[in-house]
């Protein structure tokens, strides 16, 4: 970044403050990147992702919209909305565009049984996202069951999958525990503090 870097090296690198919680960097690196180049769906993407993560759901939807405006073929932006609906509780609209994002994509993408059961838990239908969560059963991705299961109150069983994520070196703990901002208010607790230290993450990005 000290070295005039490229459009993609300043892409890549504003993956690196979001997915460490430094969500004023992460939007003032892709901010440049849409004052330089403004008609690139993906630079509004990932500044929406660091505005949704900061708790700015208002600046994270306008910037998801106007991704697809630019181009209605990249599914990144959809998924995006679809956590912002399903934050809002609103599981109608999260449905319908987590739909929208998995045929955009091709019929599925990393986060997307993750973020269905996640709009039923937020929508009341711990049913359903219960059984989400056993289909995920033997799924590699730690990480985003924890996720699950803090949508469904299981607050003991989600600090043990962490613990598990990061002792797999699970790639989706990092940025989960760091950027999702459901998770925002366990911060201060001791556990939560304990795995970001055994995570690695040094202090000045603990708080």
């Amino acid at each position: 970044m000290e070295r005039n870097p490229t459009f993609l090296a300043q892409a890549l690198y504003s993956w690196f403050p979001w997915g460490t919680g430094q969500f004023a960097e992460g939007i003032a690196v892709s901010s440049r990147l849409i004052d330089l180049e403004p008609t690139t769906a993906q630079w509004y993407s990932d500044v929406g992702w660091n505005q949704f993560s900061s708790g700015d759901s208002a600046a994270a939807r306008a910037s998801a919209l106007r991704a697809i405006a630019l181009d209605s073929a990249f599914y990144e932006p959809y998924h995006l909305l679809a956590w912002i609906e399903a934050d809002a509780r609103d599981s109608a609209a999260g449905r319908r565009v987590l739909a929208r994002a998995a045929a955009v994509a091709g019929g599925d993408f990393w986060l997307r049984q993750t973020l269905q059961g996640y709009i039923l838990a937020r929508s009341g239908g711990t049913a359903g996202a219960r059984r989400v969560l056993r289909a995920m059963d033997r799924d590699p991705r730690v990480a985003q069951r924890a996720l699950l299961l803090h949508a469904l109150g299981d607050r003991d069983a989600m600090y043990a999958l962490f613990e598990r994520a990061i002792d797999a070196r699970d790639p989706d703990a990092i940025w989960i525990l760091n950027s999702v901002p459901m998770l925002r208010p366990l911060r201060h607790e001791p556990r939560y503090q304990a795995l970001l230290e055994r995570m690695g993450l040094p202090e000045s990005l603990r708080r």
